[in-house]
């Protein structure tokens, strides 16, 4: 039996240490780091891309990281695919490290696709045990991770990290393998459990000569379905970044205007402290503005992916993710508080105003009526 989880991972280089790269150069630069592993095996590196679409960055070019929802830009057609054994000792010091109980002694296979939305990742490898699927990515992320520390290539990801199934794969047997299998020859069964729910996929064996075969087309039909998931959460990722930016912009806001000494007042007023009204307003602008576009986009992507008739898996899971899509932050309430600041603000500088007229008309009558005095 193959069992597989799924995840969001990427390859990046650090533009400043190695110059620019195009597809070949980026590539070269992966495996190189990969082979430094001693746990790759060898010769088990295979990359996949189109050359012929025009790939090129520069080192001055800035590239938003995969955990602020963005990630490295890959080449067209994408794909990364070798094997990793972990050996036990390093497992040890993972499970010291994070308190977990990995136990994985088999080879582990990852293979790293682009698809239209960006990057997904399928980790499997040969299991009795379907819990072992998802622990399999878990320990594949946490060695990367650490392995592409201080190096030119970087590792990055962006969760949920895995995907909230684990998946397993095995040959239709009996009635099943007469009457259960779809026009692609798969049919999936969701078992509920406790953490992760178990997705059983059966496959045709007519159709398909080894699990191996019926593994490379069950990940092509899951690709979409994976893809629109990540972006959903990397869409998730922008907003929680763009807001937590406004909220520490708000944040200085409400302390400013809270403090009712005169010296505030007079700093309120000589200050250019409408500068952070201003970057308030710009960034509340620039996130209601994200969240309209995006939600189109993602209606779109949603209908593609479902609406077709083809056959898919993963639709309750994701849907579960695809509902926090409609999340709301309260944009209104921060504008009402802006508006009230602003008013606040000009009767700051209006009494300021009246009261440095009537001073200066007061010091003005009082030098005429010395000049005056003087004169007579």
């Amino acid at each position: 039996m193959i069992v597989f989880g799924a995840a969001c991972f990427n390859f990046g280089v650090h533009l400043n240490k190695t110059g620019g790269v195009n597809a070949a150069q980026y590539v070269s630069h992966i495996e190189k780091a990969l082979y430094e592993s001693d746990h790759i095996k060898r010769d088990s590196v295979v990359f996949e891309y189109d050359n012929s679409f025009e790939f090129e960055l520069k080192t001055e070019d800035l590239i938003e990281s995969l955990g602020d929802g963005v990630g490295f830009p890959l080449p067209m057609f994408f794909k990364l695919q070798f094997d990793i054994l972990i050996p036990k000792h390093v497992q040890e010091e993972i499970n010291k490290e994070h308190q977990f109980s990995f136990e994985i002694n088999k080879p582990i296979r990852v293979k790293i696709e682009e698809t239209f939305n960006g990057p997904i990742t399928f980790v499997l490898l040969e299991s009795d045990s379907i819990d072992d699927a998802s622990s399999a990515v878990v320990l594949v992320r946490e060695y990367l991770e650490k392995h592409f520390q201080s190096k030119s290539v970087y590792f990055e990801f962006i969760g949920p990290s895995p995907f909230h199934a684990n998946f397993s794969l095995t040959a239709a047997m009996g009635s099943e393998h007469i009457t259960g299998l779809d026009e692609n020859g798969f049919s999936s069964t969701t078992v509920p459990c406790r953490g992760y729910d178990h997705i059983c996929f059966r496959y045709s064996q007519d159709k398909y000569k080894s699990v191996q075969d019926a593994f490379e087309e069950l990940s092509d039909s899951l690709c979409n379905e994976l893809g629109f998931f990540y972006l959903v959460s990397k869409i998730r990722v922008q907003k929680i970044r763009k807001w937590e930016e406004i909220d520490q912009l708000y944040e200085q806001l409400v302390e400013t205007s809270d403090n009712y000494s005169w010296w505030s007042r007079i700093q309120l007023i000589l200050t250019p402290h409408g500068k952070l009204t201003h970057q308030l307003l710009y960034k509340l602008t620039s996130l209601e503005i994200l969240m309209v576009n995006q939600s189109e986009i993602l209606d779109a992507d949603y209908d593609s992916v479902y609406r077709k008739g083809l056959p898919t898996y993963l639709q309750d899971v994701i849907d579960k993710e695809w509902r926090k899509r409609a999340e709301s932050y309260p944009t209104k309430q921060i504008s009402y508080f802006l508006e009230f600041h602003e008013k606040r603000f000009m009767q700051i500088w209006q009494t300021a105003l009246l009261a440095i007229s009537a001073l200066v008309g007061a010091v003005i009558g009082a030098v005429i009526t010395a000049l005056a005095s003087k004169g007579a």
